[in-house]
């Protein structure tokens, strides 16, 4: 019998016991995106795609409750980021879905494969070196922030091939800190040059569309590419440069923080290189993309190693009665998926380990 025929076939709604696992680590998809400000909705359609492995939009439908438009749109939107597949199901008009390996690898899963991010965000520094002229107003920050981008994201793969191969070592020189400067707070009372608020605006526009951060929600995705962009920011500046409420900045802000993404400058700092009237105001800053990326990782990591026991419960429970649960619909899927999250559980804590010693 094809593997098409058994798609057809096979349900893909579990019950009793096997749907109790099954929500258990739908729970871990929600909690793990909550925790990096994904979209509820792109975590409920990724968890389900990583149980079964391949569902169509009925099935997806019927899953998570979601409206045949909303799941669409969704689907695109991780096509886009390069999570997801798709293919035609011989004799049909319907596609079913699938993740992609990179997708389904396990610490790419926690702070995603960047190698998208890299070629476009050098693309921009080419553009910037060659076709601008270097006085234009937000030209040495933007470039300065866009080679960071491109070498923290560079060094993360080397430290997920550190982290996966125990043989290989990792220069710790290569990481380093930076200060605020008044050249950082120049762009809190002026702005861009328009052409070079022209390339941020590309920048936005990549990470909210093509971006493995697409996942995001979207209003915490476009304040935190500011802050790739512009490293100090207020929440009034922020509200002119995004058109939201007050009340929304200070909402995300707070995610933000909570996140380690951002933190509050310290007004000591300030008063080093501010007029005392200028440092009323709180400002927020993404010291260096590094840091900031680093802490986001940590907190990842950190919740996914509390799961471990809930894992090794569900693992324990499927071996030990075995005979009543291995003719049930999902058993295999979960019982598949529990394993591979318990293979990783040790990589996981290498990672957290190496994570913890980057930031000290």
């Amino acid at each position: 019998m094809s593997s098409n025929n058994l798609l057809k076939e096979k349900s893909h709604i579990f019950k009793g016991r096997i749907l109790e696992f099954e929500k258990v680590l739908v729970e871990y998809h929600l909690k793990i995106a909550d925790l990096n400000s994904e979209s509820k909705k792109v975590a409920l359609l990724r968890a389900y795609l990583s149980i079964h492995g391949e569902l169509t939009q009925r099935q997806l439908k019927e899953l998570t409750k979601f409206s045949i438009s909303t799941i669409s749109t969704n689907l695109m939107n991780l096509i886009n980021a390069k999570y997801i597949k798709r293919k035609m199901k011989p004799g049909t008009h319907e596609y079913v879905y699938f993740l992609t390996p990179v997708s389904q690898n396990s610490i790419d899963q926690v702070l995603g494969s960047l190698k998208l991010e890299i070629n476009f965000l050098k693309m921009k520094i080419s553009e910037l070196e060659e076709n601008h002229d270097s006085n234009k107003k937000g030209y040495t920050l933007l470039l300065s922030r866009l080679k960071e981008a491109v070498g923290t994201f560079q060094l993360y793969h080397e430290i997920i091939d550190v982290i996966q191969n125990h043989d290989l070592t990792f220069d710790f020189e290569k990481l380093r800190e930076s200060e605020i400067i008044l050249e950082d707070l120049q762009f809190l009372e002026e702005d861009f040059d328009p052409e070079l608020k022209k390339i941020e605006e590309d920048i936005l526009d990549f990470f909210i569309h093509q971006s493995a951060y697409s996942i995001l929600k979207r209003f915490n995705l476009i304040i935190l590419v500011l802050f790739i962009t512009r490293k100090v920011l207020t929440q009034e500046k922020l509200r002119k440069l995004t058109g939201l409420s007050l009340g929304k900045v200070s909402q995300v802000l707070k995610k933000l923080l909570d996140m380690k993404f951002i933190e509050k400058v310290e007004k000591k700092e300030l008063q080093k290189i501010l007029p005392r009237e200028k440092t009323l105001k709180i400002h927020y800053v993404m010291v260096t993309v590094q840091k900031s990326f680093m802490m986001s990782g940590i907190n990842s990591l950190l919740e996914l190693l509390k799961w471990e026991e809930k894992f090794k419960a569900i693992y324990f429970e499927l071996e030990g009665e075995k005979q009543k649960f291995k003719n049930l619909n999902g058993y295999e899927e979960i019982s598949k998926i529990i394993n591979n999250h318990l293979k990783v559980i040790p990589l996981y804590k290498r990672a957290y380990d190496f994570f913890s010693k980057i930031v000290g």
